[in-house]
């Protein structure tokens, strides 16, 4: 039977994997939610401009045409923009998730490897106690034989 300090070590390493893998997916969700709020800063910096653009066009007497066509325009880049908004908080729900996940396994592989320790200390101690018990008998024995040579 093996010592119950190297299956808690064996456990401990396993979920020492299982939470590297969370960290790994808590990672690329990270990046996700950087690119999305990348790219909704993108699209609202557009907006801005096309904006901008628009009140131009306005004051320097653009055709009902030609406004139509930039208000439609702007009305897209504002669908997207809700749209990015929407893809960036559920990345971010994603993340928050993700993140407790990861929490929850690194305290658990922190709780493995600190009882695997203890364990390992509780046999280090009854193995020095076994060894001095062997020593002491040894020793008992010697002043026995000694006591029955005189």
């Amino acid at each position: 039977m093996h010592k119950r300090s190297t299956r808690l070590t064996r456990i401990a390493r396993h979920h020492e994997h299982l939470q590297t893998q969370e960290s790994r997916k808590l990672s690329d969700l990270r990046d996700a939610v950087d690119q999305a709020e990348q790219q909704l800063a993108s699209l609202e910096q557009y907006l801005s401009q096309y904006r901008d653009e628009l009140e131009q066009l306005k004051r320097s007497g653009a055709t009902v045409s030609r406004l139509q066509h930039y208000l439609q325009f702007i009305a897209r880049i504002n669908d997207a923009v809700r749209e990015q908004r929407q893809r960036v908080a559920l990345t971010r729900n994603s993340f928050e998730s993700q993140r407790e996940l990861w929490l929850h396994a690194r305290t658990r592989t922190r709780s493995l490897e600190q009882a695997a320790e203890r364990a390992g200390q509780q046999e280090r101690v009854q193995l020095e106690r076994s060894e001095q018990r062997s020593v002491d008998d040894m020793v008992a024995a010697w002043h026995v034989h000694r006591g029955n040579e005189s």
